[in-house]
């Protein structure tokens, strides 16, 4: 059973992101969005240009703004996944640069890396490129990590799995132009 990562087809580039969240999409309709009930209690969207924002949600382009969903458990509010259909759920960040989103990442189960592939596949079509090469973690153990990428347009989606740990995998959005445009903000440190 393929799951679709998205709510609608990718028909055109405009379209690529993550269920509804697509690149390009303003921040304002992220923060004003009204989110059913998670299991525990409600759930909010969340960005870390908000005064209530938790230091788990960091920016990862200059200049930019994260955003990511909270739960309320009891009287603490949590950080919550994304359901991508009754089975799948992601770990998510959506980064917005200049009030469009520039950037989608997200981390899952890597026991669910074939689904995924699959369904990145019916999405999206034959992958740009697929590269496996070994990744070494501090512990100095070493083990292959496998990278499909999908070059569309402006934009690209690249899965890697593993990713972050044995048991993880990620799928990350990535709107190209946005992302080189945030990235040339940062000036480096002259130390010398």
């Amino acid at each position: 059973m393929i799951f679709a990562l998205s709510l609608a087809a990718a028909t055109a580039t405009a379209d690529i992101g993550l269920k509804s969240y697509s690149l390009g999409s303003s921040i304002d309709s992220f923060k004003e969005q009204s989110l059913p009930a998670g299991k525990y209690g409600p759930v909010r969207p969340m960005c870390s240009d908000m005064p209530e924002h938790k230091t788990w949600l960091a920016p990862a382009l200059p200049e930019s703004v994260a955003c990511s969903f909270e739960q309320q458990i009891g009287s603490s509010w949590v950080r919550d996944d994304l359901g991508l259909s009754p089975e799948v759920s992601a770990t998510v960040s959506f980064h917005y640069f200049a009030g469009k989103l520039a950037m989608i990442e997200s981390y899952l189960d890597e026991t669910r890396s074939s689904i995924v592939g699959e369904s990145l596949v019916t999405r999206f079509g034959k992958p740009t490129s697929v590269s496996t090469k070994p990744v070494q973690v501090r512990s100095g153990a070493s083990f292959p990590q496998t990278t499909t990428v999908w070059v569309l347009g402006s934009k690209t989606v690249t899965m890697k799995v593993p990713d972050l740990t044995l048991e993880r995998m990620s799928v990350t959005y990535i709107d190209t132009p946005a992302v080189a445009q945030a990235n040339s903000l940062h000036k480096r440190a002259n130390i010398m």
